[in-house]
Formats: C-alpha cells, sequence, structure tokens
C-alpha cells in the first residue's frame, strides 16, 4: 500500500501532474491544494492513494491528510469510482466539499465537474452523518472556478496557478479572483 510520497512536481498537465522521486517519475493525479499549494523544485511529502483495479491504475496525490481522509470518505459511496472522486477532490477544496456535503447543498454539488444531480443526491445522502460533526472553518474558495475561467480565456495552467499561489482567496468572489489573476499572470 503507498500512502506517502516524497517528490517534486516537475510538470503540471491538463488532468495530471508528473512528480519526481529520485529516479523515477509518475504521473498522479492531484488534489486541489496540490494545485493551488505547489511551488516548482520544491520537494513536499505528499499524501498518496495507489489505486489498482479492473480498468486500470491511477496514482492520486494529496496535500495533506485532509484531502486524502475526504477522498477515502468519497470511495464509501455507491456507484462513485476512483476517477469521480478524484475529480472533485481536484475541482474543489476539502473543507468547502465537507461544509457543502454536511450542508445538505444538492444544488452547489451537482455543480461540481463530474457530479450530476443524482450523483450529489446519493453522496449526500450516504456521507451527511459523516462531516456533521467536525469543526471545519466555514469558508468560501473559488479559486477552481477562477482557474477554469482562466484556462477557458487561453492561459497556460501553470502560470494560472503559480499567480493564484500569491492571491489569499478565501471568502473572495471568482469575479474578483480573476481580475487578481489578470494583473499577475502574463500571456
Amino acid at each position: 500500500m503507498l500512502r506517502r510520497l516524497n517528490g517534486i512536481i516537475v510538470e503540471v498537465l491538463e488532468d495530471s501532474v508528473l512528480i519526481q522521486t529520485g529516479d523515477f517519475t509518475f504521473q498522479a493525479v492531484p488534489s486541489f491544494r496540490v494545485l493551488k499549494e505547489f511551488s516548482p523544485d520544491e520537494r513536499f511529502n505528499y499524501e498518496a492513494i495507489l489505486e489498482i483495479n479492473e480498468y486500470g491504475t491511477a496514482l492520486f496525490l494529496f496535500r495533506d491528510t485532509l484531502e486524502r481522509e475526504t477522498f477515502d470518505t468519497l470511495r464509501k459511496v455507491s456507484k462513485l469510482g476512483p476517477k469521480t472522486c478524484g475529480k472533485i477532490i481536484k475541482s474543489v477544496d476539502s473543507e468547502v466539499l465537507r461544509n457543502i456535503i454536511a450542508g445538505g447543498d444538492i444544488d452547489k454539488l451537482s455543480k461540481v465537474p463530474g457530479v450530476g444531480k443524482k450523483t450529489a443526491e446519493r453522496i449526500v445522502t450516504e456521507l451527511k452523518g459523516e462531516f456533521e460533526n467536525l469543526d471545519i472553518q466555514q469558508r468560501e474558495d473559488f479559486s477552481a472556478d477562477a482557474v477554469e475561467a482562466m484556462l477557458a480565456l487561453g492561459f497556460d495552467k501553470y502560470s494560472v496557478l503559480k499567480a493564484l499561489k500569491g492571491i489569499k482567496t478565501e471568502n473572495l468572489p471568482t469575479e474578483e479572483i480573476i481580475k487578481l489573476l489578470l494583473t499577475k499572470v502574463k500571456r
């Protein structure tokens, strides 16, 4: 079982990252915080899950234990595979996701990539009790929406993520984050 991976993210691809550890370079699905907080050439001890099933092999990379536990909890939902869980964890900060599920906000959850209305209902129904007693900060982070908007405008993902690292995005509306990114990112 793979639990942690100490390495350097050497390249950010569209749906994954390349992480170098020793003589090996692995392709992994990153979480939201990995994408938001990584620095090039910074060695970090990431939480990891290696998922092997009849459909293939996938490596999932997490910045901290909270994200890894959120992924593991999502895996408990019936008909929710590891790839869909990876899309969810990559698109939304774990604390925000836990608040959405605990609050039963099906509309907000169904806007997450890979999650439709029926899947959102199933997630809320099966996991609502999992996150209710946790002391999670009530905050909003719309940086994932801002990153998607910047990519739609044709900006390079690596440049956008690098610029995002220097911006405190908590409780800022998406439009403000985009404005700040536009001033920092060069085409």
